[in-house]
């Protein structure tokens, strides 16, 4: 993941502060799941103070990267070929998000897989993601 979060490609993006807020809680290798807690701030709202459709959007691109990564064990780079996200409930700023992403496929050339992000306390869920991703037969450039 630090690797990942870290890379300059990143630099001067939108995603470059929302990896510095993730913290992976937990690992579930059985289910190919990996979790996350991430505090809502105020970069992360719209007009009216809710999460911004686009940081919802931009977790499940995370979130489904870094689970493939880590269950799939290949340095290749990637690439998505499909990403939607549903949004249910407005997240609220000062709130801590769980964020979930489940590998439900790994192939040869193509990843799919899912990512449902939940406020913490209240554990209603807030959005749900899915995320195919395609393999490259480029590594992904280390940044050391």
């Amino acid at each position: 993941m630090k690797l990942f979060s870290q890379h300059p490609s990143y630099d001067g993006t939108y995603a470059r502060p929302l990896y510095e807020l993730l913290k992976l809680e937990e690992v579930r290798e059985k289910e190919k799941t990996v979790v996350f807690t991430a505090p809502v701030t105020d970069f992360q709202t719209n007009n009216i103070g809710s999460v911004h459709g686009g940081c919802f959007m931009t977790y499940v691109d995370i979130v489904t990267t870094i689970g493939i990564w880590t269950f799939a064990q290949t340095d290749n780079a990637t690439t998505s070929v499909n990403i939607t996200t549903d949004f249910m409930l407005p997240g609220k700023l000062g709130s801590e998000l769980l964020i979930e992403a489940k590998i439900e496929k790994l192939g040869k050339r193509l990843a799919f897989s899912s990512a449902f992000i939940y406020d913490r306390e209240s554990m209603n869920m807030l959005a749900k993601g899915n995320h195919t991703k395609a393999f490259l037969p480029i590594p992904f450039k280390n940044m050391e």
